[in-house]
């Protein structure tokens, strides 16, 4: 917070020179060590936004295990009604039953997509933080 202020003091400086206030001038180091500061906090914001970004990377990390999981119930449940409905009286009740198990597996499908998109785009992202020239 600190470090915002003086940053929020140094625009107001700046700004007030542009206005015709010459008696306040800048030394070299001064103007070095302003930038310094809006590096560390631009750092620090970065910093914030990569555990954001890890955080809802363990997420859908967990939740791309469920619907694996899931994903594999369901299709040994329609081999399943499948094979059943071959010999069962209630034949058509049960192809219609698979084919709502089928929707439900294509859902699994586009949100095990995402998930994966989404962890996919960390893995990306810690590779090019780890590569930073910066840190």
């Amino acid at each position: 917070m600190k470090k915002f202020l003086k940053g929020a003091a140094l625009i107001c400086v700046l700004s007030g020179m542009a206005y015709g206030f010459d008696d306040v001038v800048l030394t070299v180091e001064e103007r070095y060590q302003n930038l310094e500061e809006e590096l560390q906090v631009l750092e620090a914001k970065e910093d914030e936004m990569f555990q954001e970004e890890e955080a809802k990377a363990e997420v859908s990390a967990q939740n791309l295990a469920a619907l694996q999981e899931m994903r594999g119930q369901v299709t040994a449940r329609i081999r399943q009604i499948e094979a059943e409905a071959r010999r069962s009286l209630y034949s058509s009740e049960m192809k219609d039953l698979v084919s709502q198990y089928r929707s439900q597996l294509r859902e699994i499908e586009g949100q095990i997509k995402v998930e994966q998109a989404v962890v996919s785009d960390w893995n990306k992202l810690k590779a090019v933080r780890a590569a930073s020239a910066i840190r």
